[in-house]
């Protein structure tokens, strides 16, 4: 793999997750129109959810097409890309955001990371490809 694709690899996945988090965001609230005032707790841990399922999915997709070094560099990039990214992405759509602290930049990269890893882990190990003499797809 040419490190061209692996830019756009890393590219394509942190523009997904995080115009995804931010149209999640600003769709959510047309949608439910919570009450003035109310913590809408239920709000964030859907994107959470959201996050983990869509890094999880797209990790176990890379798990079974690409090498180790590979998916574990792209997913490391991108979750620190979705990370800090999401939050420049949202203040772009929308001027009345408050800004968040560093720490919830960091517990967002965190989302996207473990569960992609994890996926990209056992899809690589179930898909055969353990002995390094077995070439990878691609």
């Amino acid at each position: 793999m040419t490190l061209a694709r692996i830019v756009l690899q890393v590219l394509l996945r942190t523009a997904v997750l995080a115009f995804g988090l931010v149209a999640y965001d600003l769709g959510y609230d047309e949608v439910v129109t919570p009450t003035p005032g109310d913590a809408d707790i239920g709000k964030g841990l859907l994107a959470f959810l959201l996050v983990i399922v869509a890094s999880t999915v797209w990790a176990g997709i890379d798990g079974l097409r690409h090498r180790p070094l590979v998916w574990l560099v792209v997913w490391a990039v991108t979750a620190l890309g979705v990370g800090i990214g999401w939050e420049y992405v949202a203040g772009l759509l929308d001027d009345s955001r408050e800004h968040v602290e560093l720490g919830v930049d960091l517990f967002f990269a965190q989302l996207v990371l473990w569960p992609a890893y994890v996926a990209a882990g056992f899809a690589w190990l179930v898909s055969g490809r353990r002995r390094v003499g077995v070439p990878a797809t691609r």
